[in-house]
């Protein structure tokens, strides 16, 4: 057997762009490092994809422990498929002119072979059904015919009760219809991958919304560096035709008036901020934030929200928001206090939560957190903490940058807690991010680890601890732009 050229990866990459298919095989070194939210999905898809062995139970596993297993691991799946008293196969092996691929679950009934392949999401998109329509592909040609091929995912309405049931978790569907309707770009799309991986230079593709779309490619560094720092995207955003069709026309700078002209309101602010490129503050719309010492106490709040695919509190849906861990720093008398609470798996997470606000959020104030999730943190804390909301007036921080109330130049268009850090000089170590902090948080669940993992929890408290610390500096900060006195 000759080695493979393509595999289902490397075919979803080039079927979203050839130019990317050439740079992963002839130039990776230029590309860009996987972000913890990549890394987070691929480990999120691979939990998933395990547990949902669990529909198909006493099959054998085929997975290749590394690349230079996959043929062995090719030749071990034609060995079980020949062996009758062998049923079910997770991970087979398959491969066809050049193509690889490894299918999930691979079962055997009175009819003969079905295949189902497991996704983590609560949908099938399309390109779930080019990736099914690719292993149907090369496993029909490869000699096996399939009666069906289905993908397994996870049903978004499902609620845990006292005990996790796999079969209510997932569905099923099949898909047969609509891959067959695929052979024929699924055959030409392979042509013109092999095509372009004899060339001696990278196909000459420009920017486009395929940069994004559907996955976010690891080669935009590369792509994009004759970009502009700032352009006509960051104006009007990466998934945006218009400044696609800008870019193509030569208008990739965001200083043509004519483009100006035709912008939002809120689009020509920005603009303008641009232009300069300095420092601005608006004081008369930071009255809120200035006087929020005169309303009591001030709290600086940071929550880690943890949207689990697998829920593992009952009542609760698949991606449903809930509290991973919270800081709070709050003063008394001028004398600042931080307390924190990491949620456990084993506890209750609702009464915690509401034990935790109780103890904390006693007395009137204002209550500040910096977080692009502010609805799913307003609604535990109406739900949950149970204290009267009428002696709280709440302000989240992360307005002030987002709606350009304060603009620098080093905080756009990043607008993070961690990039806010950066910008203000805070201590941040490399490995402290909230994604991933909570692909870890995952991880140890699903090894049931985490209640002793004091690495990880010290980790959790040190970094929430930070954030609401930076919370703090950054109130300081704009009170003296104001030229406020600050509170210590």
């Amino acid at each position: 057997m000759e080695k493979h050229v393509l595999s289902k990866s490397t075919f979803i990459r080039g079927a979203q762009c050839l130019k990317s298919l050439y740079l992963h095989k002839k130039r990776p070194f230029l590309r860009d490092r996987l972000s913890a939210v990549q890394r987070a999905k691929f480990k999120r898809g691979a939990d998933v994809g395990v547990l949902a062995q669990q529909l198909f139970p006493g099959g054998i596993n085929l997975k290749p422990k590394s690349p230079s297993q996959y043929r062995k691991a090719v030749a071990a799946t034609d060995d079980a498929i020949k062996d009758r008293s062998i049923n079910v196969i997770y991970e087979a092996g398959f491969q066809y002119d050049g193509v690889i691929v490894f299918l999930d679950v691979l079962v055997r009934d009175d009819s003969g072979w079905r295949a189902y392949e497991v996704k983590s999401s609560k949908k099938i998109s399309e390109t779930y059904l080019t990736d099914a329509a690719l292993q149907y592909f090369v496993i029909n040609n490869s000699g096996l015919h399939l009666n069906d091929i289905s993908i397994v995912y996870i049903d978004e309405n499902y609620r845990l009760d006292e005990m996790l049931e796999i079969s209510a978790l997932f569905k099923t569907e099949s898909v047969l219809t609509e891959i067959c309707q695929k052979q024929n770009y699924i055959r030409q799309q392979i042509l013109k991958e092999k095509e372009v991986l004899q060339l001696k230079h990278s196909p000459r593709i420009d920017i486009g919304p395929h940069c994004y779309h559907p996955y976010p490619c690891d080669f935009i560094g590369h792509c994009w560096k004759h970009i502009p720092n700032p352009s006509i995207f960051d104006l009007l955003g990466t998934c945006n035709k218009l400044a696609y069709q800008l870019h193509a026309e030569g208008k990739t700078s965001y200083q043509y008036e004519e483009i100006i002209s035709t912008l939002s309101p809120e689009e020509q602010k920005l603009a303008s901020l641009l232009r300069v490129s300095a420092e601005k503050i608006d004081c008369d719309s930071m009255q809120k934030v200035i006087k929020a010492e005169s309303t009591g106490r001030l709290y600086f709040v940071q929550i880690l929200m943890n949207r689990p695919s697998i829920p593992h509190q009952k009542g609760y849906r698949p991606y449903q928001a809930i509290p991973a861990a919270i800081s709070v720093l709050f003063s008394d008398g001028g004398n600042s206090e931080i307390r924190t609470k990491i949620f456990r798996f084993d506890e209750n997470v609702e009464r915690a939560f509401l034990e935790f606000c109780n103890l904390i959020f006693n007395q009137p104030g204002t209550i500040f957190t910096y977080t692009e999730h502010i609805r799913e943190f307003m609604y535990w804390f109406s739900e949950h903490a149970k204290v009267d909301q009428e002696d709280f007036e709440f302000f989240n921080l992360i307005d002030i940058p987002n709606e350009y109330t304060y603009f620098h130049p080093e905080l756009f268009p990043d607008h993070t807690i961690d990039n806010l850090k950066k910008f203000l000089n805070r201590d941040l170590k490399p490995s402290h991010s909230e994604n991933l902090l909570l692909m870890d948080y995952n991880a140890a669940y699903f090894t049931d680890s985490f209640n002793k993992n004091e690495i990880l929890q010290t980790t959790l408290k040190d970094y929430l601890v930070s954030c609401v610390e930076t919370q703090r500096f950054f109130y300081n900060f704009i009170l003296a732009k104001c030229g406020t006195e600050s509170w210590d």
